[in-house]
């Protein structure tokens, strides 16, 4: 199983082209939504600009909460501080 520490930001810390991405994602609450930071090598075109509000909450879970990807595809989210969560690719 796949695992990454990435940073939690908010709209404004993202880089300029994300925060187009964020508007198109969430057309009234993108500034009010936390966002997993993309990382350095990833583009807008290719990759997915996930927020926690696409996080299902998960009680009695080694995850805080649960990404869906695909039918057969997740990733666990594991919040570790106000600015850092947990990757895990299901």
């Amino acid at each position: 199983m796949k695992r990454e520490l990435r940073n939690l930001v908010n709209y404004f810390e993202l880089p300029a082209e994300w925060q187009i991405e964020a508007q198109s994602n969430n057309d009234e609450t993108y500034e009010d939504e936390i966002y997993i930071e993309p990382l350095k090598h990833h583009i807008p075109k290719q990759h997915i600009l996930f927020d926690l509000a696409e996080c299902m909450r998960c009680d009695n879970s080694q995850y805080d909460g649960v990404i869906g990807i695909s039918n057969t595809m997740a990733i666990g989210v594991k919040l570790i501080s106000d600015t850092e969560c947990e990757l895990f690719y299901l």
